[in-house]
């Protein structure tokens, strides 16, 4: 399913030790996925209410993983 996919790759993306400078934005999901804006925007709405960490940070949203 394209949520868990959209985890990964926000995990991904922010695995490194500068994440804060390596936020993934709505947009970018929509294009890596081709997928509408709002269902992008549906799932990283539900996975900021599950089990899932995630931090928004103005417009783009991090995984709330830290790697040290």
């Amino acid at each position: 399913m394209i949520k868990e996919r959209v985890m990964e790759l926000l995990q991904d993306e922010t695995a490194n030790k500068d994440w804060q400078n390596n936020g993934v934005s709505a947009e970018s999901l929509c294009q890596h996925f081709s997928v509408r804006r709002n269902t992008i925007s549906a799932y990283l709405n539900e996975l900021c209410k599950g089990d899932k960490q995630l931090k928004l940070i103005h417009v783009q949203f991090y995984s709330g993983i830290e790697n040290n």
